[in-house]
């Protein structure tokens, strides 16, 4: 499956390939960031325009392109708040964007 310029791969009959909890690197803060991968997809690769915002065991496990992430772990079942504090970031300057548009 295709996914922002991702090749994104999942087992077909629903195994779990990453099932933990885990920390690791991020740009989104200095401290290392705690991800709960539950049957997660593995992200081989990251196509041009896709910033890697945190990895796992060297792969891409939080990506974003412009105003889209996709991540393989399942952030809401942390107390950490930094992915969901970025995802509002995103949603504001889409916001502001939009009310600066000049109807015609």
């Amino acid at each position: 499956m295709k996914l922002l310029d991702m090749t994104v791969l999942r087992n077909a009959y629903g195994r779990q390939i990453a099932s933990d909890v885990v920390s690791g690197p991020t740009k989104l803060k200095k401290e290392p960031l705690e991800m709960v991968f539950i049957r997660g997809p593995i992200i081989e690769r990251a196509g041009p325009g896709v910033e890697v915002l945190a990895e796992y065991a060297g792969k891409p496990a939080l990506v974003q392109r412009d105003q889209i992430m996709a991540a393989t772990f399942h952030p809401e079942l942390t107390d950490d708040t930094t992915v969901h504090e970025h995802f509002l970031s995103l949603v504001g300057a889409g916001t502001n964007q939009a009310s600066g548009c000049s109807k015609t």
